[in-house]
């Protein structure tokens, strides 16, 4: 194997001896705070971690666009959905309207003498089919 001459490498009798130098954000061991990061480290992993939090907010941003966009229901279903409302409240509404004119026909046209009879309400049903919503 040879040895190479490296940069900053030291001379001995049998050859060069090289000394490894990697790029580090550390302080050198000639100044007071020897081996500590430097405020490049610090800047550098702030600016590493700033990019990963704006891209996991990116991407949250994205997901919750996209399951907006794409609806859990589908339109066709909520068209049922709004027509079987529709048609409940319509039935609710000629029942009591059906209801409250029995009552009231029963009070104009009733004596005290005589005993009161169950009404019989009669109101117009809807069949719900679902291959005509």
């Amino acid at each position: 194997m040879a040895v190479l001459q490296r940069a900053g490498g030291k001379k001995e009798e049998g050859g060069f001896i090289a000394l490894e130098k990697y790029r580090d954000y550390r302080y050198p061991p000639e100044h007071d705070w020897q081996y500590s990061h430097n405020t490049r480290f610090w800047h550098i992993l702030a600016a590493k971690l700033a990019f990963i939090i704006i891209m996991e907010h990116v991407v949250f941003a994205v997901k919750f666009f996209v399951a907006w966009m794409i609806s859990d229901v589908p339109t066709d279903v909520k068209a049922r959905i709004k027509r079987e409302r529709y048609l409940i409240q319509e039935y609710l509404h000629h029942y009591e309207v059906e209801k409250l004119r029995v009552q009231l026909s029963q009070h104009s046209g009733h004596s005290s003498t005589e005993p009161a009879t169950a009404p019989t309400v009669t109101v117009e049903t809807h069949n719900i089919y679902s291959e005509c919503l």
